[in-house]
């Protein structure tokens, strides 16, 4: 049993991502879930997944694009916190998806302004 969780170590470690992260995540996921309006037990189950793996590239995507090697208790802060909003991030997906599909060029057109620094929130 022991070897099982070791190749679980191993794989995530070989991911980039570390196992104390997605703990964090799963604790920051859980304690959104607990606080959040009341879902079924599958949309529970699907914020939590969400968390855990939003918590494992949180750190790392963070690292990247401030360039920035941040202390292990940074690493498991943003974890926790990416945790508790990971849930909300399927959700989004799927607004942006629904959008898009609604009317792709004023999509197009937000994102770009978005991008380009000039869009507000509306």
């Amino acid at each position: 049993m022991a070897e099982f969780f070791q190749g679980i170590v191993d794989a995530t470690a070989a991911a980039g991502i570390k196992v104390v992260w997605l703990v964090f995540g799963f604790i920051g996921a859980a304690l959104g879930v607990r606080y959040s309006p009341p879902m079924t037990k599958a949309d529970a189950l699907t914020a939590l997944l969400a968390g855990v793996v939003c918590s494992g590239f949180g750190p790392p995507l963070l690292n990247a694009w401030i360039g920035w090697h941040l202390p292990p208790i940074v690493e498991n802060l943003i974890a926790w916190v990416a945790g508790i909003c990971g849930m909300f991030v399927v959700p989004g997906i799927l607004n942006m998806g629904r959008s898009f599909a609604a009317d792709p060029l004023e999509f197009i057109a937000k994102a770009r302004a978005w991008v380009a620094g000039k869009g507000g929130a509306q």
